[in-house]
């Protein structure tokens, strides 16, 4: 379910640099990615620690997924991969 401005999370403010983020403007987090599966968990998890009200979705490619389950597979059972 889309939440609206009006039924959004709050959360705290942190700052980035120049910008706030939090607080009055709502936490979106979306990935999309084909990058490591681990390190966009990693990053998510950050996120979430950083902004627990925040709304976050991962949607990581079955493909690239399975590729990265195989190789770690195969890395555990070859000395090169």
């Amino acid at each position: 379910m889309l939440e609206t401005t009006r039924d959004r999370r709050r959360t705290r403010p942190v700052r980035v640099g120049p910008l706030t983020i939090g607080g009055d403007a709502p936490v979106v987090v979306l990935t999309q990615t084909t990058l490591s599966v681990d390190d966009s968990r990693h990053a998510l998890e950050d996120i979430r620690r950083t902004f627990p009200n925040a709304i976050t979705r991962a949607d990581i490619c079955y493909a690239t997924t399975n590729r990265q389950e195989a190789t770690k597979l195969l890395a555990q059972r070859a000395d090169i991969v």
